[in-house]
């Protein structure tokens, strides 16, 4: 199925994207019609740049151009490749050329190409071959699940997940998929036995999501009594709020608002947001201010700052980032954006790239990064390629990117083109 040293390679360079443009600087220099140097770096072997000019030649009806296009790769035996070029196979009417081009890799045991396959086949309305493809592998039997709906295999398929449970790694996993088949065949009650039997083989969601569609609400109450119940109370909430029923959705989750039970504040948050009562939810949000993990506060920062904005108070959004900072001994650097574009937002501008460049951290790649970016949006585009210039090794694709914008399409080339290194060069 090709030469493996070249797929090591392809894939290396995928992963790291060394060498090669990013998909983002692709479709900036195609929007601003610099087509010569993407065919240029195409023909240098920059995959993101044939797939671009590969997508061209379908919209514009060139579908035997796009193949020819992008056949040598995946003659190489690089996934990626075979996925997009059967991808245009398949969509272009020419799905036995697709399913014949995946198939090896199903038959070597390829995840991705065994769902891939299964697709294709399904697309043609073959789902016998589908079950028997997906048999043997538990681990695809959500796949297996979503192709036959509606096709009249329920029974095989119930089958095939039953046995499937004798030495399923994952019994959960097949329980949830099982019980999804019993459900849509209108057996409730054997679907929800079979996950309320088997709670100790992590079925407690599944079984939350099934009483939730089925409008079960005194059964959700139950399991939300339960030491895991947030999730379940997250479903009642679900139903409540379908239902027309505001103040009982707010009941189901305020238990799990206080004390050691706290953690549903943002969906109780959201909910009374969803329903014109923004001020309750920020005060319940505020509450939230000072807890331990900063990726919460960050997520914070962001959420009061965007419900505050919304209703016309950025000086307030401020305070309120500036209120968490202090909660945690002062400014880190991963707050700071939220705070940025605050300030922004109050046409603080200059003030925001003042503290940017004040910070103890603003002299890293990533600060400079974060710079450029005000720079940019302040429409101070020289600067913003002079900030990140230094650090031109690590934050390659972003000064490349500024470098388009500026109209200096070989020198981004070049810059982006640069081998990762993962150092800032002066």
């Amino acid at each position: 199925m090709g030469d493996l040293t070249l797929v090591a390679e392809l894939d290396r360079r995928f992963r790291r994207q060394d060498g090669w443009l990013l998909p983002a600087l692709v479709t900036l220099l195609v929007e601003r019609g610099h087509l010569d140097a993407v065919r240029s770096q195409a023909t240098s072997g920059d995959w993101h740049c044939l797939r671009a000019l590969a997508d061209l030649r379908v919209a514009a009806g060139d579908v035997d151009g796009a193949v020819d296009l992008l056949r040598p790769v995946a003659g190489t035996g690089w996934w990626v490749a075979v996925e997009a070029l059967a991808g245009v196979l398949a969509g272009h009417g020419r799905a036995d050329e697709a399913v014949a081009l995946v198939r090896p890799f199903a038959e070597a045991g390829d995840r991705a190409a065994l769902e891939l396959l299964a697709t294709l086949l399904a697309g043609q309305g073959l789902i016998d071959e589908v079950v028997a493809l997906l048999r043997p592998h538990p681990a695809l039997s959500e796949t297996l699940v979503r192709l036959t709906d509606g096709h009249g295999h329920d029974d095989e398929v119930e089958a095939v997940l039953t046995a499937a449970l004798q030495d399923a790694p994952d019994r959960g996993f097949v329980l949830a998929c099982l019980a999804t088949v019993l459900d849509r065949q209108g057996r409730f009650d054997q679907a929800f036995s079979v996950l309320r039997g088997n709670l100790w083989d992590g079925t407690f969601r599944p079984l939350a999501d099934l009483l939730g569609r089925h409008g079960r609400g005194e059964r959700l109450r139950e399991l939300s009594a339960t030491d895991d119940g947030q999730y379940a109370a997250e479903r009642l909430a679900e139903l409540r709020e379908r239902e027309g029923r505001l103040e009982s959705a707010v009941e189901a989750l305020r238990p799990f608002t206080v004390g050691d039970r706290g953690n549903a504040k943002p969906a109780l948050a959201a909910l009374l947001d969803r329903h014109g009562r923004t001020e309750e939810a920020i005060a319940l949000l505020r509450t939230m201010i000072g807890e331990p993990s900063l990726d919460h506060q960050e997520w914070l920062a962001d959420t009061l700052g965007t419900l505050l904005l919304r209703l016309g108070r950025p000086e307030e959004a401020v305070a309120a980032v500036d209120e968490i900072a202090a909660s945690h001994g002062g400014m880190w650097f991963e707050l700071l954006p939220f705070r940025t574009r605050l300030l922004v937002a109050c046409g603080r501008t200059d003030q925001a790239i003042d503290e940017v460049r004040a910070h103890p951290e603003g002299d890293t790649s990533y600060g400079a990064t974060l710079l450029a970016e005000l720079l940019a949006g302040a429409g101070r585009l020289d600067e913003a390629v002079e900030a990140l210039w230094p650090y031109r090794g690590t934050c390659r694709h972003d000064l490349a990117m500024l470098l388009v914008h500026q109209g200096r399409v070989d020198l981004a080339i070049t810059v982006a083109s640069a081998p990762a290194d993962g150092h800032d060069t002066g």
